[in-house]
């Protein structure tokens, strides 16, 4: 296995392909269906969902916001080449014959990419290049040099020496844009039943849930119906 080369890169928004987290939960989250059906329900799950979520606590107009004035906080972490940590499947099919993408596929940074990729700004990132072709211009060699580059950086994210700079998820993360009384644990409970019902509204049925997002969904009263025929892996809301 090639060992990842870490760099430090600002780069145009529109480079980069985002699919991270909830199968279409919001923008540049993961998706499977490109089919121009899947791709017009896409669009209108995003819609739906980005109101929903600024309905209950105004998280892409606070964070768009907060961009516009302050600029990036974190830089998003992606990978140069084909994905690694996602399936060839959630990229669409135009895509899948480069190697050289820049990948968005971590546990964050889906929401800062659109506001990235709305406005055209450039954004902050950390590269891990898997090809060993790509050309950086500031490499990072340890943990301690790529916190120099986050305003609020965390025990979730690691150096790894095979996988470069990693991020795992944080149920408690408190966004700066939202305040404290909205961390990750307290959105989750309005925010997977918001996800689940609309996605189920345009035919998909999320399959494989944790057992707290199911524990979720039942205290809201929300039952997917069995008969949908499009599956989509939502191991994570």
């Amino acid at each position: 296995m090639l060992r990842a080369r870490v760099f430090y890169e600002v780069l145009d928004p529109n480079s980069i392909f985002g699919m991270v987290g909830r199968c279409g939960g919001g923008y540049n989250t993961v998706w499977e269906d490109w089919t121009l059906e899947g791709r017009i329900a896409r669009e209108k799950i995003t819609e739906e969902y980005e109101a929903g979520l600024d309905k209950i606590c105004g998280h892409y107009a606070k964070l768009e916001e907060s961009v516009l004035k302050e600029g990036f906080r974190t830089p998003l972490i992606v990978t140069f080449g084909k994905p690694h940590r996602k399936r060839t499947i959630n990229l669409p099919p135009e895509l899948r014959s480069s190697d050289r993408l820049f990948v968005l596929e971590g546990v964050t940074g889906g929401s800062r990419l659109w506001v990235a990729q709305k406005h055209n700004i450039p954004v902050p990132c950390i590269v891990n290049d898997f090809t060993g072709i790509y050309i950086g211009t500031t490499p990072i060699v340890n943990i301690q040099q790529a916190a120099t580059y986050f305003k609020e950086f965390g025990s979730n994210i690691r150096y790894d020496t095979i996988h470069g700079i990693v991020e795992t998820f944080d149920n408690s993360k408190v966004g700066s844009h939202l305040g404290p009384e909205w961390s990750e644990d307290i959105i989750v409970k309005q925010r997977a039943p918001l996800w689940v019902s609309i996605m189920n509204k345009y035919g998909y049925y999320v399959d494989r849930l944790q057992p707290y997002v199911l524990d979720i969904l039942k205290n809201a009263g929300v039952v997917q119906p069995e008969n949908l025929k499009r599956k989509f892996n939502g191991s994570r809301a």
